[in-house]
């Protein structure tokens, strides 16, 4: 890759840019085979962590993308309802394994309805789906949390049908550790640990993962910073000329007609951003991990857009604030959760 002046600057995905420290492990980590105790303490603790009862479903998956290519070979060809547009993985996955997938903006008649809360890259909650009553409508149905690790975590219960994803490599910041899990119904768990085999997962994820998940107040601390991390990142875009149309905790979508171009721009002066094919009016953008990184994404952004970038958007900005504080409050009541995602409309595929 060509060097340029400051270093790359990746905020194209959708990870958490300050990791978790992971300390270093034995030797033995490396050199000897994972023991059944070693993957038994990981689940104690990712149970632990999230909340899960005693009677559910809990397998450990080499990252979430496995379990979306996995979970549709437990079931035969059928029909599958994917809200979205949303992350292309899901789609894949199904389709690959002959499944019929068509994309709808509420749940529709089929066989199996798999959607992402909150929903990438827009955000969306789907807090008007109410999954306990929708369960009797579906074989399964799939709900993939990889962004919801921000929230404070409350207690799941087990419904027959209903299975949800978790990354470890988002919220903790180490993608390349490659850990996942899938909670909820155990007669959709247990099949799928027996398709993954007794070593899908090495010891460092397996070890690295039981301290990480232990470590609550890293968590916290994790939580807090992310809020106030994607708040800081809104209201730059927006002071930027920018027109934010989604966001988490771990990035922000913006709706422009020459997104393709800004991007481009961006690319030029070392600066990573996802643009979308089938969405061109789109651009979403991760966590600086600094305030210089805020500000050299800034300075990049009005440099691309120094035309359209006016007085008016000091206005644009104040109303931006205004409008993310009601729609945060709005969401947590309804929800009953901290309010930390912003609703958005229809998404698109992106990791």
């Amino acid at each position: 890759m060509a060097q340029v002046q400051g270093g790359w600057l990746d905020l194209s995905t959708g990870i958490n840019p300050w990791p978790w420290h992971a300390p270093p492990l034995p030797k033995s980590a490396l050199t000897r085979l994972p023991t059944p105790a070693d993957r038994a303490a990981l689940l104690e603790a990712a149970r632990a962590a999230y909340r899960l009862p005693p009677d559910a479903g809990l397998a450990a998956v080499p990252g979430t993308e496995a379990a979306i290519h996995l979970l549709p070979r437990l079931l035969p060809p059928g029909k599958t309802c994917l809200l979205g547009p949303t992350y292309g993985g899901h789609r894949a996955g199904w389709e690959a394994a002959g499944h019929e997938v068509f994309e709808a903006e509420t749940p529709a008649a089929a066989d199996v309805l798999v959607f992402c809360r909150p929903n990438n890259p827009t955000g969306d909650l789907y807090l008007e789906i109410g999954e306990a009553a929708l369960a009797e409508r579906y074989r399964l149905i799939v709900i993939d949390e990889a962004y919801a690790d921000s929230a404070d975590p409350e207690p799941q219960a087990v419904v027959p049908r209903i299975v949800r994803l978790r990354s470890f490599g988002k919220f903790f910041g180490l993608a390349g550790v490659r850990l996942g899990f899938v909670t909820g119904d155990p007669t959709i768990t247990a099949p799928l640990e027996t398709l993954l085999g007794a070593w899908s997962l090495g010891g460092p994820a397996l070890a690295w993962g039981r301290l990480a998940l232990e470590d609550q107040a890293w968590q916290q601390q994790t939580r807090l910073r992310l809020r106030r991390e994607s708040a800081l990142l809104a209201e730059s875009l927006t002071a930027a000329g920018l027109t934010v149309i989604g966001e988490t905790d771990f990035f922000c979508l913006t709706e422009t007609p020459d997104a393709h171009d800004i991007a481009a721009h961006l690319g030029l002066r070392g600066i990573l951003v996802r643009a979308f094919a089938h969405r061109p009016q789109w651009l979403r953008l991760g966590l600086p991990p600094s305030a210089a990184a805020r500000l050299r994404l800034v300075t990049a952004l009005r440099s691309a857009r120094r035309p359209q970038v006016t007085a008016s958007t000091t206005a644009s900005a104040a109303a931006h604030c205004i409008t993310r504080t009601a729609r945060r409050i709005s969401a947590a009541v309804a929800s009953r959760r901290p309010a930390i995602f912003i609703q958005a409309s229809a998404t698109i595929s992106a990791p």
